[in-house]
């Protein structure tokens, strides 16, 4: 008998007298030898420890288990846009184009009344926006130049047709 004082062996197998060669998750290594004696998809706990795998989904060198966008090679966080989408800012305003609609326009973050690319400032308080449809910005009395322009009334004091200017 290879292994006197050890009644469960006769031979010192691969553990040794007095350790058992018992594979508790048939990994084929015994659990003296195998430091995640529980998983039987490895025998040390790696990145991601015992019962995680170590698998990199979208390869940009960080373990799912590490990585917050596991489908996203390039983000390891969300951040404010989430996995999947990058947190651009394409204009430059301090806002990710994820969060606003005028990703191209430096001064707003939505369209407003007049759209993107143009200013919803109404200069004069005529109610007009200068960006879209005020032809005249100075003149809160017009919006268009009509016959005597911008700054002038359009009186026609004989009434026909004609503003006097």
């Amino acid at each position: 008998d290879g292994c006197a004082a050890d009644g469960g062996k006769t031979a010192p197998g691969v553990c040794g007298c007095g350790t058992s060669d018992v594979d508790t998750d048939g990994d084929s290594t015994p659990d003296c030898n195998d430091n995640c004696d529980a998983d039987p998809s490895k025998t040390e706990p790696g990145l991601c420890g015992c019962g995680a795998s170590d698998v990199d989904s979208d390869g940009d060198g960080a373990a799912n288990c590490n990585d917050g966008c596991p489908n996203d090679a390039a983000k390891l966080t969300p951040g404010i846009c989430g996995c999947g989408t990058p947190n651009v800012d394409t204009d430059g305003d301090g806002a990710p184009d994820c969060l606003e609609t005028c990703d191209n326009d430096p001064h707003k973050l939505s369209p407003g009344t007049c759209g993107c690319g143009q200013s919803d400032t109404d200069t004069d308080g005529d109610g007009t926006p200068d960006g879209c449809g005020d032809g005249c910005v100075n003149d809160p009395n017009k919006v268009a130049p009509g016959q005597c322009g911008c700054g002038n009334l359009e009186t026609d004091t004989d009434s026909d047709g004609t503003a006097d200017c």
